[in-house]
């Protein structure tokens, strides 16, 4: 199903209405519409809301393997890059996963789906990094990386007077002693 063209165009439309409304303004009857597609089209896909937020943390970041199958392929360094750009420099993705989690608060379903999701981006970063899962330096390099997301949101202006354009991450990483794993070793 994962290359069902409907379902793709559902899942798009329902991002980019999660991005603008947030999670409770998110309805069905309105990522059908966006979508052109029938609720019942819909519903065929994504029987419930959860199911629709599922679909697009899935389609964000793959799930491992079910027990025995064969774990997904590493992602390549430079999605990783992205992935680690997008927690920065996307307001409107940053909208997304704020309104999740202030949403799961209240829905345990939700709360255990986003739990899952940002222990799977992490454990993958962190072996970006050639570091374990939970290594502290990859916890806080990224909590530094979704604060700025969360400045950037709210319009912060930078130190200079001047709308913050970015981060540099490279200056991220050297702070929290991090090297990608497949980088070559600076010489001494």
């Amino acid at each position: 199903m994962p290359d069902d063209p409907v379902r793709e165009k559902i899942l798009k439309a329902a991002l980019d209405l999660m991005q603008t409304y947030g999670v409770k303004k998110f309805t069905q009857p309105q990522v059908a519409k966006a979508a052109g597609v029938r609720q019942s089209h819909l519903t065929y896909y994504f029987p419930k809301k959860i199911d629709l937020i599922k679909g697009l943390l899935q389609g964000h970041l793959p799930h491992h393997a079910e027990a025995g199958g064969t774990p997904p392929a590493p992602p390549a360094p430079e999605a990783i890059r992205k992935g680690l750009a997008v927690l920065t420099s996307n307001p409107g993705r940053m909208r997304f996963f704020l309104s999740l989690i202030l949403e799961a608060q209240l829905e345990p379903e939700l709360k255990v789906l986003v739990d899952e999701h940002m222990a799977r981006f992490d454990a993958r970063v962190a072996a970006y990094y050639g570091r374990p899962a939970g290594d502290p330096d990859v916890t806080m390099f990224l909590s530094a990386l979704r604060g700025l997301g969360m400045r950037r949101l709210v319009g912060e202006q930078a130190a200079d007077g001047n709308a913050d354009d970015g981060v540099d991450i490279a200056l991220l990483e050297a702070r929290f002693a991090l090297v990608p794993a497949a980088a070559p070793a600076a010489a001494s």
